[in-house]
């Protein structure tokens, strides 16, 4: 049997500015269809407590920062698809 490569259920997906516009509904299409999400923004998300998304309150500009936030999604992930 062939695994549909389109299928998404249970992938770990990483999106940037959940809060609102583009990345919210990104983030919504992809909880919908059983994704996992981490979502990044400087702003609380109205997705916080759907048992499928983990927020990260963090500004991008703080770039020494970021690869300690990603090694912290890889631990408790161990994958980002």
């Amino acid at each position: 049997m062939i695994n549909n490569p389109f299928d998404i259920k249970n992938k770990v997906i990483v999106i940037t500015g959940t809060s609102r516009g583009i990345g919210l509904a990104l983030a919504k299409g992809f909880l919908h269809h059983g994704s996992y999400v981490i979502g990044i923004s400087r702003s609380k998300s109205l997705l916080i407590g759907h048992d499928k998304y983990t927020h990260y309150n963090f500004d991008l500009n703080e770039r020494k920062l970021i690869k300690k936030l990603v090694s912290e999604i890889k631990q408790k992930y161990q994958i980002i698809d």
